[in-house]
């Protein structure tokens, strides 16, 4: 029963937490993709991809914090609306620590097809569009699913990185437990 109560006692939790978790590990693995592609066009891209993520990963989750509230918390009707209604600021966060990951998990599978397969969809498929659709993500099922299950992993236990701007009225259950436990 107390098992059941964890579910039922902290639905609002539940639904912040889970609707964080996908949104930010959506918009990583989209980002992860695009700069996949950025790097395979020259070296000195792949470097500076690398270079982004390793600082992107090193930076702590409060200096993560103070960079969203600098950006988001300025006047306007956009700033605003942005930072007190809606995930936009929070989501921004996560990706501090979700594209390193989700790349990870992608890149050498991406690798692989392309070493494998660079100039298959020239001569199979009708375009780079129904490459993508019928040759590229079928065979990136698995890494993808990986790479979504892990952000969603991630994204539900880090509280550091999106603590300060969290909008009013929203509570993750990250946020939930660490009042539990510290008050």
């Amino acid at each position: 029963t107390s098992l059941i109560s964890a579910f039922t006692d902290y639905t609002e939790e539940w639904k912040w937490s889970t609707q964080l978790a996908i949104w930010s590990t959506l918009v990583a693995i989209f980002i992860a993709l695009a700069a996949i592609a950025v790097s395979w066009s020259s070296r000195k891209w792949s470097l500076c991809v690398f270079a982004v993520l390793l600082v992107a990963l090193a930076v702590p989750g409060p200096v993560v914090n103070q960079m969203a509230s600098f950006i988001f918390n300025r006047e306007g009707e956009l700033f605003e609306r942005l930072a007190m209604d809606t995930l936009v600021p929070c989501i921004f966060c996560l990706q501090f620590r979700l594209i390193p990951i989700v790349m990870v998990v992608l890149w050498p599978s991406l690798l692989l097809l392309r070493n494998r397969y660079d100039l298959q969809w020239q001569v199979d498929f009708d375009g780079p569009i129904q490459w993508l659709w019928r040759g590229l993500f079928p065979a990136l099922r698995t890494s993808l699913l990986m790479a979504f299950l892990i952000g969603i992993g991630i994204a539900f236990g880090e509280l550091n990185t999106y603590l300060l701007v969290l909008p009013p009225g929203v509570t993750t259950l990250a946020m939930r437990i660490f009042d539990l436990l510290h008050y």
